[in-house]
């Protein structure tokens, strides 16, 4: 048997991830003709049918069930590769992937941010911002060079440094307990607490702070940090928030901060898999996070 052209399972790995001649020809920039006709040239070359055409409807045969789970690993390597090479041009090429956990925003990393590009203005840093679970499972599956998630990490990942943050719990201006405090923190529980999507760091650690009190407030989970504090500064409830989060609403009074009694640390790690070595560029941004 002839061996298989790379660029033949390119784009066999793009029809069955979606499982679509038309997305696929749509992501690698082809005519849908041409990624049948590949698709086609690649069954030829192993005397086997890879997918069951129905109409529009696309499946796998066990053939091709079986070839994507080497096309996803080669496909994988054959991209890091190709980065790696990238990146030994003396930095002046490459890509960093970046991964953020929603509630840090960027804040934790904005030096970073700021004067990376400023040394290596060839190399992109591309971000994805999600909660800090999805962010590492991203990174875990090799999604992701690095990410700034946490506190709790998940097996296989390696903690390069731990950054520190506060949490600060806000309200509108007009609350009550602007003017007349709460007694002690059993008060929250009369209260609603504007509640993080599930899987967000910050969400995590307030649960273990309500749970260490032994408080049980009402929750209204909200998808975004943006819409939080639109809500909390609209009265719709009160919010943990990270106070380089809230700053902007503090400085402009739509906020307002309660006492240091509800303040409490919060640790974000910037990660990366303990399995794959970092590439250059990847490595030179994370020298850059540690100087801060």
């Amino acid at each position: 048997m002839n061996d298989i052209p790379l660029s033949q399972l390119r784009v066999f790995h793009a029809v069955a991830r979606h499982l679509s001649y038309s997305r696929a020809a749509e992501e690698l920039a082809l005519s849908q003709p041409a990624v049948s006709r590949q698709v086609k040239n690649l069954e030829d070359v192993l005397g086997l049918s890879l997918f069951d055409r129905r109409g529009r409807r696309v499946q796998f045969t066990d053939a091709g069930r079986s070839l994507y789970e080497y096309a996803d690993q080669i496909v994988h390597l054959a991209a890091e590769a190709r980065r790696a090479m990238d990146g030994l041009r003396n930095l002046e090429r490459g890509q960093v992937r970046l991964g953020l956990a929603a509630s840090a925003a960027g804040h934790a990393l904005r030096p970073a941010l700021t004067r990376f590009p400023v040394f290596h203005p060839e190399i992109e840093v591309r971000l994805t911002v999600a909660p800090s679970r999805r962010i590492q499972q991203l990174l875990a599956e090799g999604a992701l060079d690095l990410a700034l998630a946490g506190p709790d990490v998940r097996p296989g990942l390696h903690i390069e440094f731990v950054l520190g943050d506060t949490l600060i719990l806000v309200s509108a201006p007009d609350h009550p307990w602007t003017t007349q405090p709460p007694p002690d923190y059993a008060a929250l529980s009369q209260r609603t607490i504007l509640w993080p999507p599930r899987g967000s760091g910050v969400r995590e650690a307030v649960s273990s702070f309500l749970q260490e009190y032994g408080l049980q407030p009402k929750t209204l989970e909200v998808p975004d940090w943006g819409a939080i504090r639109n809500l909390a500064a609209a009265g719709a409830g009160l919010a943990f928030v990270p106070a380089a989060l809230a700053a902007p609403e503090l400085e402009t009074g739509r906020l307002v901060q309660f006492g240091a009694e509800w303040t409490f640390n919060f640790s974000r790690c910037l990660l990366s898999a303990k399995d794959r070595p970092l590439f250059p560029a990847a490595l030179a941004f994370a020298n850059f996070a540690r100087k801060g």
